[in-house]
């Protein structure tokens, strides 16, 4: 191998080491420190011997990928935002969901234009679930095989899907109830009139549901006239309040 010169990469001779090594000493007089405005550093410039501290300076944080900021850190772990910060352009959730952590809290639509009765504009809830629904002859025992029930929630109002089969309603003679409700029912003007139709096995007339009560309906003819007849298959829908 050649020996090293400024155009032939080689090995470094004596000579070359001994005018790397009579180069000389030098000295640094300062030595300072700046950070973002996020920050703040304590003890800058270093003319002799020290420490340099950063530390958070109480000004806006910043947001990844060009956010608005917040004035405040709150809480641990994923938890780094102030507790009401402003956020502008869409947010997108690319895993898990929107988890609301208190109840009665929700989705505020206020910002968006309402009539003068107006009584909220906040989507605090929303459910899907089943029940069993029962439609019995008051005072006697159903003997239905098949009692099914779905319903879903959006905010004050659910609505319903049931079916009954493979039995009866019980002894006829005494009106015929639907129970069994996710929900009590609100006693408003919208619960006072009569619900969805029926389709039923056993009856040869038109048939509705009227909320009685808070946790029941009654079926009822045309005329708002109550049915005491034993139905063999009942199904149906019906929305109602909370």
């Amino acid at each position: 191998m050649a020996a090293a010169t400024t155009s032939v990469n080689g090995y470094l001779t004596s000579t070359d080491w001994t005018t790397f090594n009579n180069k000389g000493n030098g000295s640094v007089t300062s030595v300072a420190a700046s950070v973002p405005a996020f920050l703040s550093v304590a003890g800058s410039p270093i003319t002799s011997s020290g420490t340099l501290a950063i530390t958070l300076s109480g000004t806006a944080l910043p947001v990844l990928n060009g956010g608005t900021g917040v004035t405040t850190s709150t809480g641990t772990g994923n938890t780094v935002l102030s507790a009401a910060p402003t956020l502008s352009g869409d947010v997108n959730l690319s895993t898990g969901n929107l988890v609301i952590g208190t109840s009665g809290k929700g989705i505020d639509f206020s910002i968006t234009s309402h009539p003068a009765g107006m009584t909220s504009e906040l989507l605090a809830d929303y459910e899907e679930g089943t029940w069993t629904p029962d439609i019995v002859n008051n005072g006697s025992t159903s003997t239905w095989a098949t009692k099914t029930g779905y319903y879903t929630r959006v905010g004050n109002q659910v609505t319903m899907w049931f079916l009954c089969d493979s039995g009866n309603s019980g002894t006829a003679g005494t009106e015929l109830r639907l129970s069994g409700f996710p929900y009590a029912y609100a006693n408003t003007i919208a619960n006072l009139q009569p619900g969805t139709i029926l389709n039923i096995g056993g009856l040869s007339t038109f048939a509705a549901l009227q909320m009685r009560s808070g946790t029941y309906a009654r079926v009822v003819s045309a005329g708002n006239i109550t049915i005491d007849t034993q139905l063999t298959y009942a199904t149906g829908t019906l929305t109602f309040q909370v």
